[in-house]
């Protein structure tokens, strides 16, 4: 499960403010520069469970590169509070009936225009039930998601959305949530240029999105060994790259990680390991930062497993 969305801006936040007094050792040199230095971070990450589209990706390893290639709406700041991103306003009289208007001259990397329509069909192919993506339920307050998501629908089109022009969309809910815009810096309320659905496979190795980051090339996902970013140079936002680009290399454990920290291979760690909990202040000294998170830890019953179901299951559940 992914942490929420303002734990993982923190974290991204940071990433893209490093600079390399504040690096490890092992960071490397770029020509691509965001005008502050021209510093690579390499920071910790895991192997994504699924190719890289928003509507399908709900975990943290695949959730870190969204949070960096791609810009919402609206994205948070380092204490968490929403700011306009892509959107030049979202206005409401009845926290139901919601009129969104996109800045102008926003575009994707490859060129294309970020339109109403970039959002709206994400939005549609993420809850339309043939498409089978893991973060449908958060279009589920939009009026019309019902039909879209039920199983079998033919269904490919939520009702409560409406494209006005290239800048503008409204949105329909079933009811009136007034804290609604609050939740559309969350990845599954990102873009997608035309290409994602026309290839979503295709799309998902090689993703092309609107925000800080893109990918260093075609083959920037080197699997289960690390995922190379590089500055959007036409991207203007408040998350602009101050570096010359982030590197996720990719461990199967924290410890591996860890000791790739305190060696200077790494620059950024987000968890400590908890053996080494008593010792990362003196290994670390300066390089180290605690702070409190918006985020959980959770140990959950795998339902899935035949030894948990059943009454055997209940049993072992009770007894737990």
């Amino acid at each position: 499960m992914r942490f929420t969305r303002t734990s993982q801006m923190l974290s991204v936040a940071a990433i893209a403010v490093l600079s390399l007094s504040a690096c490890g050792g092992g960071s490397t040199e770029s020509s691509m520069g965001g005008g502050t230095t021209d510093a690579v971070i390499v920071v910790d990450g895991s192997e994504p469970q699924n190719p890289l589209i928003p509507t399908s990706t709900n975990e943290v390893g695949g959730g870190a590169i969204l949070d960096l290639i791609f810009a919402g709406l609206v994205s948070y700041d380092a204490d968490g509070k929403p700011q306009n991103e892509m959107a030049e306003s979202i206005e409401t009289e009845d926290a139901q009936n919601y009129t969104i208007t996109l800045k102008e001259g926003k575009t994707f990397t490859n060129g294309d225009p970020v339109t109403a329509n970039s959002f709206v069909d994400a939005w549609n192919y993420g809850a339309a039930a043939k498409n089978a993506q893991l973060s449908s339920y958060f279009f589920e307050s939009i009026e019309g998601y019902d039909e879209a998501s039920a199983e079998g629908s033919t269904v490919e089109t939520m009702s409560g959305l409406t494209v006005v022009d290239d800048r503008t969309f409204t949105v329909k809910l079933a009811q009136p949530e007034s804290d609604w815009p609050l939740r559309l810096g969350y990845s599954a309320f990102f873009p997608l240029p035309a290409a994602a659905l026309e290839d979503p496979a295709a799309f998902g190795e090689n993703p092309i999105g609107n925000g800080p980051y893109k990918f260093a090339s075609e083959g920037a996902w080197q699997h289960n060994q690390q995922i190379e970013l590089v500055p959007n140079d036409e991207y203007e936002g408040p998350q602009a790259a101050q570096n010359g680009g982030v590197t996720f290399k990719i461990y199967q454990n924290d410890t591996t990680a860890y000791q790739d920290l305190i060696s200077d291979n790494l620059d950024v760690l987000k968890t400590i390991p908890t053996s080494d909990i008593k010792n990362f202040k003196n290994d670390l000294g300066e390089r180290s930062i605690e702070s409190p998170y918006a985020g959980n830890q959770t140990i959950a019953v795998p339902y899935y497993l035949p030894n948990w179901e059943g009454e055997a299951g209940k049993l072992r559940r009770q007894a737990l």
